[in-house]
């Protein structure tokens, strides 16, 4: 497990770092009422994100050996860590879009939607999967609680950063 985390933050500080540039822009965008750019960024940003999460997922779908062993080269940890690495890449697409979305919760001024889909996610998602698949299905389907969380906040996200978005654009056409 812990190999994966340090392989996935290794992956993660890209779309980190992805953020840390979009999260002001769009914040400005919105303060100065400016929906079109703040639009702009947020496809943008959504975008290049996205291309993160494949990257991510397709150096572990292709090369999870070569990468398992540059920690540790036990048969047994290469044949767990390869499957986990697998499964849990298939999270990548939905995850570095949640954390765009977090970030753009954030950029409007709207902490608590940001930190309830990451508790959301983290607490009432991952946590309770990891263990609920883990005791019906074995270990192997614990690595799959990852795609499901991710995915499960995803809905949830996009459905209320639209129509949160949607609100605020249409507030900021009203004040222009």
């Amino acid at each position: 497990m812990g190999l994966i985390f340090r392989m996935q933050s290794f992956f993660l500080m890209m779309v980190f770092g992805l953020t840390q540039g979009y999260l002001p822009i769009v914040g400005y965008n919105f303060g100065h009422n400016n929906p079109e750019r703040m639009k702009k960024t947020i496809l943008i940003g959504n975008a290049a994100a996205l291309s993160f999460g494949v990257i991510g997922f397709a150096v572990f779908q292709l090369f999870p050996e070569v990468i398992i062993k540059l920690f540790n080269s036990d048969p047994k940890l290469l044949n767990i860590g390869v499957s986990a690495l697998r499964r849990v890449s298939l999270s990548y697409f939905f995850m570095v879009l949640n954390i765009i979305g977090v970030a753009t919760f954030q950029a409007v001024g709207k902490g608590m939607p940001s930190f309830a889909i990451t508790f959301l996610r983290q607490a009432v998602f991952l946590v309770p999967g990891m263990y609920i698949l883990g005791e019906i299905f074995g270990l192997d389907a614990v690595w799959y609680s990852f795609p499901i969380a991710e995915l499960t906040a995803f809905i949830i996200m996009s459905t209320w950063l639209m129509a949160s978005i949607k609100d605020s654009m249409s507030k900021m056409r009203e004040t222009v």
